[in-house]
């Protein structure tokens, strides 16, 4: 009875939204988060920011929380993707370092690929120098971002994209231990949308995010005025030689 209690009030982050990056750096920001009841068991969330010197908060992402979500059938893992030819980890990020996305140690989590058309399976692994700040409660942000570079796999451009938008996440287990291991799979919906389902090592189901958003970052064109060296030759005229002029040498006798 409780089990079917749970299935029909899934709780579930609706309509997150990444307005704009929060870069923190050596100048004090002063962040806080923002929470709105709704009165019937759900609410809006916001988290801001306020720089030094600043006299409005900056808004960073805002999500709603849903108290009874449409409920999910547990989804089966994909193990036929597996039969697929695997991509290592360090091939992955030689690619991502070609769209301009550089992974720092700490953010290097996938171990293998499997990509097929329109869907890719990834094995991800939290780094060892991030297992001390591990909790049962929730997952290690540097293993919720490798999660999600699996998308990247199935990218058709080589430009740098950033998540923008998540339609719907629903939990569908408790975390009551530490994670560690993940398998992430990941199914195209079109060029820019991508549906991500999070399984344990165990390949049981953790995790549904709907709707992912990956936006290209914009570039702009470099100009004359943006290079930072520029060679110019300009004429000048030669200097006379003086025919009075004189030699000084020094040195030691011995020279």
């Amino acid at each position: 009875a409780t089990a079917r209690a749970r299935t029909r009030s899934t709780r579930a982050l609706v309509d997150v939204r990444f307005h704009r990056d929060l870069t923190l750096g050596e100048a004090a920001v002063r962040v806080c988060t923002s929470w709105r009841d709704d009165g019937i068991g759900g609410g809006t969330f916001e988290l801001l920011s306020l720089a030094g010197g600043a006299t409005a908060w900056t808004e960073h992402a805002t999500a709603r929380v849903s108290a009874a979500a449409p409920a999910i059938a547990p989804p089966a893992f994909p193990a036929e993707l597996q039969l697929c030819p695997a991509v290592s980890g360090e091939a992955h990020y030689q690619r991502c370092a070609a769209r301009g996305l550089h992974y720092g140690a700490a953010f290097q989590g996938v171990v293998q690929l499997f990509v097929s058309d329109g869907a890719a399976l990834g094995s991800v692994r939290l780094p060892d120098s991030c297992r001390g700040s591990v909790r049962s409660h929730a997952l290690h942000p540097a293993l919720w971002d490798a999660a999600l570079q699996v998308c990247l796999a199935l990218c058709d451009d080589t430009s740098t994209v950033v998540p923008t938008h998540v339609a719907r996440v629903c939990v569908l287990a408790e975390l009551t231990a530490p994670i560690t291991t993940l398998w992430s799979h990941v199914v195209r919906r079109d060029a820019t949308r991508f549906d991500v389902t999070l399984f344990d090592g165990d390949q049981r189901p953790v995790m549904v995010m709907d709707g992912l958003t990956l936006t290209p970052l914009p570039v702009a064109a470099a100009t004359d005025a943006d290079r930072v060296h520029r060679l110019e030759f300009h004429e000048a005229a030669a200097v006379p030689r003086s025919s009075g002029a004189a030699w000084l040498v020094c040195g030691e006798p011995s020279d």
